[in-house]
């Protein structure tokens, strides 16, 4: 396994695929939200897994953030290039999953981005597209219709 509280920026390079999943959409507001089991859709649920630069030592020792700090992540620049090769591994395992619709979470935007979150927020789309693009040597934009 990789120790991800020392990984290189290439290591963030894998994803998990769970396959042949069904979502379905969403009535109503509040109190009044139901699934709508009658318009469901298929679906692969791909996982990756991005760095965590973010540290305080007041934090329990069971805290995830804790347990997972990488250190050698703090710079921006090793950092996007972590997110890279983890977004990287969750487009290309779309794409050999069949899936022709990507529907991306952010990896690594909110706490565990340090003092990042502001700027990778900003310079995501970027990353995104210069990966669909491609700039770690495959062009997975050509996978996707949206």
């Amino acid at each position: 396994g990789i120790d991800y509280t020392r990984a290189a920026p290439n290591e963030y390079g894998d994803a998990f695929v769970v396959a042949d999943c069904r979502l379905s959409g969403v009535t109503g507001v509040g109190v009044d939200r139901q699934f709508t089991r009658d318009r469901t859709f298929p679906c692969s649920l791909v996982f990756a897994l991005g760095p965590n630069i973010n540290y305080s030592s007041t934090w329990r020792r069971t805290s995830a953030l804790r347990r997972t700090y990488n250190p050698g992540m703090t710079t921006y620049e090793r950092f996007v290039d972590a997110l890279g090769w983890a977004y990287f591994a969750a487009l290309g395992a779309m794409a050999t999953s069949n899936c022709d619709v990507a529907v991306l979470a952010p990896i690594c935007s909110g706490a565990s981005a340090g003092p990042h979150r502001i700027r990778i927020r900003n310079d995501l789309p970027t990353i995104i597209a210069n990966i669909l693009s491609g700039s770690h040597g495959i062009p997975l934009g050509l996978y996707f219709t949206r």
